[in-house]
């Protein structure tokens, strides 16, 4: 998953307290939730080492259609970092699609972070599995 910078929060912010966020993970029943290859524990804070993003621009491409074309400018996008989502109207999205648990997390006071609005994203250096939930 990348996450795409929006043009009208382009800068990344540090969280005066905790924001609440959810994520859907793989969960086997035991304290152990997966994301891909990534192993998390319930109330354990992850932070990522060193330095917090690096952001990547990708070229403009041009889009073709008969009889039309669109120029697109590819976003600022970020690879790395704990990925997770600001409503849970799109956790319900995502858990609809992938059959993955929904989780509510908070990304911790003093972490930096991104926020995209349109895609209801973050992408955080630290993040907090809290708990399971139901939606």
């Amino acid at each position: 998953m990348c996450f795409v910078i929006h043009p009208s929060h382009p800068n990344a912010k540090t969280a005066k307290r905790d924001v609440v966020c959810y994520k859907t993970l793989r969960h086997d029943r035991t304290s152990v939730i997966k994301d891909k290859d990534f192993k998390y524990r319930i109330g354990k804070r992850y932070r990522l080492p060193g330095t917090f993003p690096t952001i990547v621009k990708f070229p403009t491409i041009v889009w073709w259609k008969p009889l039309e074309h669109q120029i697109i400018d590819r976003d600022l996008e970020i690879h790395e970092g704990y990925h997770s989502y600001s409503s849970k109207k799109m956790l319900r999205e995502r858990v609809r699609r992938t059959r993955y648990c929904p989780f509510r997390c908070t990304i911790p006071a003093g972490s930096t972070y991104y926020f995209n609005p349109s895609r209801h994203e973050y992408v955080s250096d630290s993040i907090t599995v809290n708990e399971q939930i139901k939606i």
